[in-house]
């Protein structure tokens, strides 16, 4: 049976381990499909099947978003989730080579079983794709035909969004740069 986070795992060697596995693997799964593996630079075996270290690596977390007792936010691990549950992921991507990286952009797809809650992505300027290749300035906006026969533009919905990107630049050596957004399971989502 296909597991999309053992399957990115092994491509994606120098990836951390991630403690939750269910969301990172809804995560991954959807990451695998947008070609993320390729769009950053990550270690692969190269011809010899010795493994060709890259400067980037890369760290995916996701965690539950809940409310203590007192109405303040806290995360926990992302277990036992159900249709409406909102998680945080990140991605860190960390130079661990010893030159800069320039014209890093730094990625995070969006499940197709999620909604993005565009309001939470941070850093906050963020270009986002519905299709993971074609990327512009968030909010994505579409060309929609009114009854009266005028065109208008509308955002698109936020439960279309597939991926965004961050264009970070130039990370020094050492140096880590974390990208976050929040997404809402949405009804179709079974933790089975």
């Amino acid at each position: 049976m296909f597991h999309p986070f053992k399957a990115v795992q092994r491509s994606v060697s120098r990836t951390k381990t991630m403690p939750f596995a269910l969301p990172v693997a809804l995560l991954l799964g959807c990451a695998t499909l947008l070609n993320f593996v390729n769009l950053t630079p990550v270690s692969a075996q190269n011809a010899a099947g010795k493994v060709a270290k890259e400067p980037i690596e890369i760290e995916l977390q996701a965690f539950k978003v809940v409310r203590n007792d007192e109405g303040k936010e806290q995360f926990q691990t992302a277990q036992n989730m159900k249709p409406g549950d909102i998680l945080e992921y990140r991605a860190v991507y960390t130079n661990v080579s010893q030159k800069e990286v320039k014209n890093l952009q730094a990625n995070l797809p969006i499940p197709t079983t999620t909604e993005l809650l565009l309001n939470t992505v941070a850093p906050k300027a963020v270009n986002a794709s519905l299709d993971g290749r074609t990327f512009s300035p968030a909010p994505l906006m579409r060309a929609v035909k009114m009854p009266n026969g005028t065109t208008k533009n509308r955002a698109v919905p936020q439960s279309l969004y597939r991926t965004l990107r961050w264009p970070v630049g130039t990370i020094a050596p050492g140096q880590n740069v974390t990208v976050r957004a929040r997404v809402r399971l949405n009804k179709t989502f079974s933790s089975e």
